[in-house]
């Protein structure tokens, strides 16, 4: 307790020991950024991803500069 009779929390630790379940969602949020930040990189080089989908309709004159 402080000066004026508030509670402090000196080690932040104390105050979240009791909360697994938002533990665990925290968890997976950060490992899915993780998991993102590594895939999407590795996507956009994908030639197959720069070059996209077949068209339906005729070619076009841009259809072979990638």
């Amino acid at each position: 307790m402080d000066s004026d009779g508030n509670d402090v929390v000196l080690k932040i630790g104390d105050r979240y020991q009791n909360m697994v379940e938002e533990g665990y969602v925290v968890n997976a949020l950060g490992a899915a950024m993780i998991a993102l930040a590594v895939l999407v990189p590795w996507i956009l080089r994908c030639p197959a991803f720069k070059k996209g989908l077949v068209r339906e309709g005729g070619k076009v004159s841009y259809d072979n500069d990638i």
